[in-house]
């Protein structure tokens, strides 16, 4: 069980809902001045253009999770999870991410198939593979 206050990690889904839009959204709102300027920064580090994202009403997956990840950020974080994080992004901005998890000065757990995205970003790999009807857990460390 994981014995982080909430504020202390990330939890980015492989697929973000409306409901989690309109929380992301209804934070936003609530933000002061520096730290929407903040947001707003990340957001374009990742990537996007942060004002746009802000005018349209349902951003796109990417964008929300892009969001999602930057208001995680303002509470600096000890843990960031992310389920299938280069889901849709496109390359520069999975090379925006990649960048920005490099310099994170913390743990990232991150569950992907995107080998290329793993690979430049952990030290430690964990499989997780079905054999015979047994699950088994085997660990790569770089």
């Amino acid at each position: 069980m994981l014995k982080l206050p909430e504020e202390k990690f990330i939890c980015i889904n492989q697929e973000v809902t409306g409901e989690e839009w309109l929380s992301a959204n209804a934070e936003i709102k609530k933000l002061s001045g520096i730290d929407k300027g903040e947001l707003l920064s990340v957001v374009h580090r990742l990537g996007s253009e942060p004002e746009r994202i802000l005018e349209t009403p349902m951003p796109s997956p990417g964008e929300i999770r892009k969001l999602i990840l930057g208001l995680g950020l303002l509470k600096i974080p000890s843990l960031i999870m992310m389920d299938e994080p280069t889901n849709h992004m496109d390359m520069p901005s999975i090379q925006c991410l990649e960048d920005a998890l490099s310099e994170f000065d913390g743990a990232v757990i991150i569950i992907s198939h995107d080998w290329r995205f793993i690979n430049r970003l952990t030290d430690i790999e964990w499989h997780l593979k079905e054999e015979k009807g047994v699950s088994r857990l085997s660990v790569k460390i770089s």
